[in-house]
């Protein structure tokens, strides 16, 4: 789940942001996104493939999928145990990758597009944080793309992409399938299990250790 929501919620973002009729106090947007696709002048789309029929999708922002890795660090993948239900709770970060491809027919109209995306991230972080992101990085802005062949008359269409990362922590709960007493077993056992006995069952496993595993079971 956690892998399509940074994506779902940057596209949503997008659509809600340039849905307005200014984009800034006196700026008129020129790039109007509609739900209704007859009336709409951007089209705004995530998709896997980024060339993929783009010849009619201009002007467009198409956000594409980067993946996620894994955030390990002191005070991340943190576990809260509750000994009355014998249940965990784990909370761990991941980085996610985003890319924005902002697609017009010409350059100077891309780079405006470019603009006013990047923007929209700078002014509203902490909206988007609302939404269940935990942070946004510098935003970094790639120079203008000509995604046509220069054998062609008319230049065009252009890609001014830009690139930043969500840190978004994700959290989940283990808990035991039974009642107590069997999952205290279990621990009494596993316990059991990593300590170490010489041939007259005598425990041989280091004293602060054991006390280690018995307080944990405890």
């Amino acid at each position: 789940m956690f892998v399509l929501a940074p994506e779902s919620v940057v596209v949503g973002f997008l659509k809600a942001f340039f849905s307005q009729e200014e984009l800034y106090r006196g700026v008129k947007n020129e790039f109007r996104y509609s739900d209704n696709q007859t009336m709409s002048k951007l089209n705004i789309v995530m998709s896997e493939t980024f060339n993929e029929g783009l010849e009619n999708m201009v002007p467009a922002l198409i956000v594409t999928e980067g993946g996620f890795s894994e955030n390990i660090q002191v005070m991340d993948n943190r576990v809260h145990n509750s000994y009355r239900t014998f249940s965990q709770a784990h909370r761990a970060s991941f980085f996610h990758p985003i890319t924005i491809h902002c697609v017009a027919a010409r350059k100077g109209a891309s780079k405006v597009l470019q603009a006013a995306t990047a923007q929209a991230f700078v002014f509203f972080r902490k909206i988007i944080y609302e939404l269940g992101v935990d942070s946004i990085s510098p935003i970094n802005g790639m120079p203008p793309q000509r995604l046509s062949s220069s054998d062609e008359k008319i230049p065009g269409p252009y890609d001014c992409a830009i690139q930043f990362t969500m840190k978004m922590d994700q959290v989940w709960l283990l808990e035991s399938d039974g009642d107590i007493e069997e999952a205290v077993k279990i621990k009494i056992l596993a316990a059991i299990d990593r300590i170490e006995y010489d041939e007259s069952g005598n425990i041989i496993t280091p004293k602060d250790l054991w006390l280690k595993q018995d307080v944990s079971i405890l």
